[in-house]
């Protein structure tokens, strides 16, 4: 699962790169309200996110997999629009984002990424 951990971390990082290294509970609500309330702030960090991903082949594969997408989907833009989403709505927590910073994956982030 390592290879998953790399490429989501890339990915739900998004919006929260643009606050530094450590982010509080508190940066991180800002965050998720600053997207949900602003389309073109989301617009942004999907944009941020597609341009800043280094994935591998190999990663995007796995993602791939993970989302339940086609082949030859472009699985980074998918990845981050629903991070992107999943950060907006509430539905990716802080203990989820502290979950990635550690290694871990929680299901919620299973349910972010496959669109549930």
């Amino acid at each position: 699962m390592a290879i998953f951990h790399r490429g989501t971390e890339a990915i739900v990082l998004v919006g929260l790169l643009m606050l530094g290294g450590c982010v509080s509970s508190t940066q991180y609500s800002a965050v998720s309200e600053a997207l949900k309330g602003s389309a073109e702030l989301r617009r942004e960090s999907v944009e941020t996110c597609v341009s800043n991903n280094r994935s591998t082949p190999e990663q995007k594969d796995m993602m791939r997999k993970l989302m339940n997408l086609s082949p030859g989907s472009n699985v980074v833009r998918v990845g981050c629009e629903r991070a992107t989403a999943g950060l907006a709505s509430g539905k990716l927590s802080y203990d989820d984002y502290r979950a990635i910073q550690f290694g871990q994956i929680t299901p919620q982030i299973v349910r972010v990424f496959q669109n549930r």
